[in-house]
């Protein structure tokens, strides 16, 4: 039987960077009837499916990260009581490197589906991001319920995947989780994806997750810093510490006036300093 604990997020101080999507998958594109559910005579039973992601050994996250937003695919909705069927989407890591091992919830959401979504990519923000400590392998669980009425399938793709997918049905005799492969299916995968960031802890460096470029620069000088970081100031000087006046506005800094020579970046952010060197040419 598995075991559930619980991981405060509040537990992992630090600032969110740098959004990114990781997945397993190599089409978006929702295939329609591969759709792979437990159901009895039409009507969906209580499933749940997962996905394995190890951050550092399969997408080279090495630090703690956040997850943000879920995103899976929709194969069909049929029938659902005021066309509107519930599913929900947790996050946990695991201890063995798949579902079946110890799960520590991390957090989790819901989303509301309609026969509109059919054959599309839904996304699931979570409404409190969960915090994934490092070296981590996260597991994503859609929890989907027999409401007596509702016809699910969850959107696959018939193109190979990078990992499995798992699925757990009781009706269907699955008591624990397995691969689509393992019982029979071997042909599809479904569609799921994690946004995330990473998070800069103590001891991190903000030069090096903030992109100043190019550099020398003629024109723009372009300063990529991640969203979630606050700018509190932003000042170029030259060499004899006066400040050209020049101001970073979305993400750049027109330096056209300028004249050829070595300035000084600084930029005061919510996580810290950032100082380096300019040349304009």
């Amino acid at each position: 039987m598995r075991k559930i604990t619980l991981m405060l997020a509040a537990l992992v101080a630090g600032v969110a960077l740098n959004a990114q999507t990781i997945t397993h998958n190599n089409s978006q594109t929702v295939d329609d009837g591969l759709g792979l559910t437990c159901q009895s005579g039409g009507i969906t039973t209580d499933n749940q499916f997962f996905g394995v992601f190890d951050l550092a050994g399969d997408f080279g996250i090495t630090g703690a990260w956040q997850i943000d937003e879920v995103q899976f695919g929709v194969d069909e909705v049929l029938n659902a009581p005021g066309d509107a069927y519930n599913v929900v989407v947790n996050a946990y890591t695991t201890d063995n490197g798949n579902p079946n091992g110890t799960l520590t919830l991390l957090g989790g959401d819901a989303i509301t589906l309609s026969s509109g979504d059919a054959l599309s990519v839904v996304s699931v923000p979570f409404s409190t991001p969960a915090v994934a400590p490092a070296g981590s392998v996260v597991v994503i669980e859609l929890l989907v319920v027999d409401d007596t009425q509702t016809g699910f399938r969850l959107g696959a793709t018939g193109t190979a995947s990078n990992d499995d997918s798992w699925i757990l049905a009781d009706a269907c005799g699955l008591t624990t989780a397995d691969t689509y492969a393992n019982i029979g299916f071997p042909d599809r995968w479904h569609i799921m994806n994690v946004v995330g960031q990473d998070i800069l802890g103590v001891g991190d460096n903000i030069a090096d997750l903030v992109s100043v470029y190019p550099n020398p620069t003629s024109d723009v000088l372009n300063v990529s810093i991640p969203a979630n970081v606050d700018v509190n100031s932003a000042a170029l000087y030259d060499v004899l510490g006066k400040n050209t006046g020049l101001v970073l506005a979305d993400g750049q800094i027109n330096t056209s006036n300028l004249a050829r020579g070595v300035y000084i970046l600084n930029i005061e952010t919510s996580a810290g300093t950032l100082t380096q060197k300019i040349v304009k040419e």
